[in-house]
């Protein structure tokens, strides 16, 4: 039987994702968390701190607890291969991103193996018409290596189902001890996953059970080298007790189903193209590979309601089951043969030569949070060999500390017991008056630097 070629829809989706990623690739700028990991992963890779004490310097902010260590010491790990260069975090997000689109192509073979391969693009398209995954994968966010882990885990799963090889589920248990090491309890639906994955192979109880237990004995095997150095069962009784424990019995920040409202939000466009495709009669009908996709997607999403705190990345992981599903449902369009036309080659290309372009030409430059920034490149300049700058007044925006230790290593904090020489204020709002004599004479946009 001849395959069938989908050219068009992969032409189209590179030519996307260039426009995409490539032009911001090399520029400065990130969301406050990513800039967090990248900063901690610098100071391990300068040496500072040890695999379970990790922190922004030894000045302030000295413990981090936040989440497990294994997403910084991968960050870690690659900055000793690439350097610690400002474009660390979009260069790392993108790698992530080509290991997610890797295992996402793998576990689309196996959905739709009748399929051509150039059908993977019209996957990657309705990837990116959901905006927090873009943004998720231009910001550095740990949870772009937990997609990475539980998809590996799942599809290495999914494997040793169909082959009947019962060592696939003891590494597809490891793995999810990575994805659990990465970003906590948030991995957890990847063992319901499996069980449903053999559900729908209608494997036997007894195969499910053997398998069930060899991928638990991959996990706790893992968990245990994860355990064994000294300090481990410190950081990870402080992680729970700080991160976890906190974020299900804290009082709520906002609406604890605000993540249902997010959800909207998000699949609002994938969600038309889908309705339209019904109207016209493109779509096809459920399926039991569609079914247990969506139930995945439900698995790994709806227990976010858990959490006291909701953010819109939290659903970044759950997301590519739900594309694959839609996917499935679009296959009427994906078993018409298309021929490779030039003129869709040409504009593809182009537009990928228009991204790497823009990505030269941008090099450098701020994508975001242009004048903090600025800012904090000059005092960088004026203060050199300093580490630590007293902000006066209220707790400093996150976005901007985390800025001062990851572009000028620099400590930026409210905290009273370090002895420092300088002050920093912002230049509307003063909570403190500098005289002409120890104003320090730096055009700011932003603040004002004072000396003692």
């Amino acid at each position: 039987m001849k395959t069938k070629t989908n050219f068009p829809f992969f032409a189209v989706a590179l030519a996307v994702y260039a426009l995409v990623f490539l032009p911001w690739l090399l520029t400065r700028g990130c969301f406050g968390d990513g800039l967090m990991y990248a900063s901690i992963a610098q100071q391990l890779e300068q040496g500072n701190g040890s695999l379970y004490q990790l922190f922004f310097s030894e000045h302030a902010y000295h413990n981090f607890y936040g989440h497990p260590p294994l997403g910084i010491w991968i960050m870690r790990a690659m900055m000793s291969f690439i350097g610690e260069g400002f474009w660390f975090e979009r260069v790392f997000s993108l790698v992530t991103l080509t290991g997610t689109m890797t295992v996402m192509y793998l576990f689309w073979r196996r959905l739709a193996p009748d399929l051509s391969r150039d059908s993977f693009g019209l996957v990657m398209l309705l990837w990116i018409l959901i905006p927090v995954n873009s943004w998720s994968y231009s910001n550095n966010m740990l949870e772009n290596t937990l997609t990475f882990f539980c998809l590996v885990s799942l599809f290495i799963y999914w494997v040793s189902v169909e082959q009947r090889n019962i060592l696939f589920s003891l590494v597809s248990g490891v793995f999810f001890c990575l994805a659990i090491m990465t970003k906590g309890p948030v991995a957890l639906f990847v063992f319901p996953a499996c069980i449903f994955i053999d559900v729908y192979h209608k494997s036997r109880w007894q195969s499910i059970m053997a398998r069930s237990i060899t991928s638990i004995i991959g996990c706790i095997a893992t968990t245990l080298v994860f355990l064994w150095p000294s300090g481990a069962t410190l950081y990870f009784d402080q992680y729970l007790t700080i991160q976890v424990l906190d974020a299900i019995s804290s009082e709520i920040i906002g609406n604890r189903f605000s993540i249902f409202t997010f959800a909207f939000f998000e699949l609002i466009l994938i969600g038309c193209v889908y309705l339209i495709f019904k109207v016209l009669g493109l779509t096809d009908k459920w399926s039991r590979k569609s079914i247990l996709m969506v139930l995945v997607f439900l698995m790994a999403s709806v227990p976010i309601v858990l959490s006291t705190k909701q953010m819109r990345y939290y659903l970044v992981p759950s997301l590519p089951y739900l594309v694959l599903c839609i996917s499935l449902l679009f296959q009427p369009i994906l078993k018409v043969s298309f021929p490779r036309v030039k003129m869709v080659q040409f504009v593809s290309i182009s537009l990928i030569l228009f991204g790497i372009i823009s990505m030269v030409v941008f090099k450098g430059q701020s994508s975001r949070d242009e004048m903090i920034i600025k800012d904090i490149m000059a005092i960088d300049q004026s203060l050199s060999g300093q580490t630590f700058i007293k902000w006066q007044g209220e707790p400093p925006p996150w976005n901007v500390v985390c800025y001062f230790s990851r572009y000028a290593g620099l400590v930026l904090s409210n905290d009273k017991k370090y002895p420092v020489q300088y002050w920093l204020t912002d230049k509307e709002n003063p909570s403190f008056r500098c005289t002409e004599s120890n104003t320090i004479d730096i055009d700011l946009g932003n603040w004002i630097l004072c000396k003692k």
